[in-house]
């Protein structure tokens, strides 16, 4: 069909109304860049997809939430040296999760497939699933987006020792303070952080009363972040184990990555189902707000429609909430869009 065809039908603005009902940015641009099929073969099969979407989703309550977009994690890794940080490793697991709660729902795998909905099953299932990778996320990604202690030996070591530093800091401090009765020099908590090193915010009037290091001081210059003598050895000490833990999260961040690669089909083709079920969920939610329903393709025969009406016009008399009223032989009436019976001639 031209583009000037589809324009003068007003094509892309039902095309932008649906994008509304996607719940991802991918999910949004799948439904823009939607065109006529090319054959009515494809047609047909596509009006099958959304009648088992249709049903799959009102038995099973299934409904996708909001996802990231990887198309610029997939572009990273195009580059041969690139490794994924937390935060691109996070946007896969959770594309993943999605992807693997409708592959349990669907049932994929199940022999034989479900009746209810073969073919919406049989497309799911076509793309391979990225068990490494999966397993991999889930046993090092917590779910705040952070590494757990648990992803490696190394990292584990090290963070345990970070945390046993902290308390001896805390509680050198603490001593520290009350043996030279230091409470009214404190301007916030007894202990915090300034340069990476632990320290104590202190008016600023103390200083050179006790040997120590003052590494910076606020906006106001009502406070220094003083650190004491003792607490040098420990804050060298902890950067030393941060050091360590870098390199440990580095290390975990290199053996995911090649999982990723590894798979990288695999979850290419998990995220493009995922954007397919989008953009699906968003047909069933433009239908629900249209109160509109699917054609039914016959291979043989015209094209009929009965009742019709522009989308967009059908679209603003719901949204505006104007009634609909029956007239004396039962046809709809209704101020806005009259809606029109449409049959195609043979051939046509």
């Amino acid at each position: 069909m031209e583009v000037r065809t589809l324009h003068h039908l007003e094509f892309p603005k039902v095309l932008r109304l649906l994008a509304g009902y996607a719940v991802s940015e991918p999910g949004h641009a799948a439904c823009l860049a939607l065109a006529p099929f090319d054959s009515p073969d494809e047609a047909r099969f596509q009006a099958e997809l959304y009648s088992q979407a249709k049903a799959w989703g009102q038995e099973t309550g299934f409904q996708l939430g909001e996802f990231p977009s990887l198309e610029g994690i997939f572009g990273f890794l195009e580059r041969p040296q690139a490794v994924l940080d937390v935060d691109g490793l996070w946007a896969m697991k959770q594309a993943l999760i999605q992807t693997r709660a409708a592959r349990e729902l669907l049932q994929v795998g199940a022999d034989p497939l479900p009746e209810r909905w073969p073919d919406l099953c049989s497309r799911v299932a076509a793309a391979a699933w990225p068990a490494k990778t999966w397993s991999g996320l889930k046993r090092c990604l917590a779910d705040d987006g952070h590494l757990k202690d648990e992803s490696s030996p190394e990292l584990l070591a090290a963070r345990s020792r970070i945390r046993t530093i902290h308390q001896q800091c805390s509680k050198r401090a603490k001593e520290f303070i009350l043996e030279r009765n230091l409470s009214a020099f404190l301007q916030d908590d007894y202990i915090t952080i300034s340069s990476d090193r632990y320290v104590l915010p202190l008016r600023a009037n103390f200083k050179g009363r006790f040997p120590g290091i003052i590494h910076d001081y606020s906006q106001t210059g009502e406070t220094c972040y003083f650190e004491p003598l003792f607490l040098v050895e420990l804050n060298n000490t902890l950067q030393e184990l941060k050091q360590e833990e870098r390199e440990a999260e580095r290390k975990v961040l290199l053996f995911l990555t090649s999982l990723v690669r590894e798979e990288f089909e695999a979850i290419h083709a998990a995220y493009r189902t995922l954007v397919e079920l989008d953009l699906l969920q968003a047909k069933l939610g433009l239908a629900a707000a249209l109160g509109a329903t699917c054609l039914e393709l016959t291979p043989d025969g015209p094209l009929k429609l009965y009742a019709a009406r522009h989308p967009l016009l059908a679209y603003a008399t719901r949204a505006s909430g104007t009634p609909e009223k029956k007239g004396k032989q039962g046809e709809a009436k209704i101020n806005g869009p009259i809606p029109i019976d449409l049959e195609l001639a043979d051939g046509q």
